[in-house]
């Protein structure tokens, strides 16, 4: 199965092809709030670098935020063209839950946070072991992510 896989969510853009077990190609690039300028190029380029088509792709994952509402608009109305336009399945995920899972190795809790803007964060807390979960995204204050980790660590 071959994935295409968008991220606009943040300022840091990023794209990947990948199958199950291999990451085949990917792009990560500062693109504070252009999000729309580079990313159908770089899609393009990253599937010939790739030696692939368009049309060998099987899924189209987006990241679907919390993050800058631009940028999530912008890669999920790419994915969702892409994926209609390519009649495969498309896959949202929470932009909380790619960050966590990058360190889904460690076995106690992670958190993942993002700037909401306004002294505000995204968070989301999450234990890796036999089953992972997580308190889902909230927005908190840097005062009330504090008393949260304290109290739940």
């Amino acid at each position: 199965m071959l994935l295409l896989a968008l991220d606009t969510s943040t300022r840091q853009a990023s794209l990947a092809i990948c199958t199950e077990d291999e990451l085949l190609g990917e792009y990560t690039w500062h693109v504070g709030n252009n999000h729309s300028v580079e990313l159908l190029d770089r899609i393009q380029r990253i599937v010939v670098e790739c030696n692939k088509t368009m049309q060998e792709i099987d899924v189209v994952a987006v990241a679907t935020g919390p993050g800058s509402f631009n940028g999530v608009r912008v890669a999920v109305s790419a994915a969702k063209a892409l994926a209609f336009s390519l009649q495969k399945p498309i896959v949202g995920v929470s932009t909380l839950d790619i960050i966590a899972a990058q360190q889904q190795h460690w076995h106690g809790p992670i958190c993942s946070i993002i700037e909401a803007g306004r002294s505000e964060l995204y968070a989301a807390c999450y234990t890796f072991d036999k089953t992972s979960n997580s308190n889902g995204d909230i927005v908190y204050s840097m005062y009330q992510l504090s008393d949260y980790c304290r109290h739940n660590s």
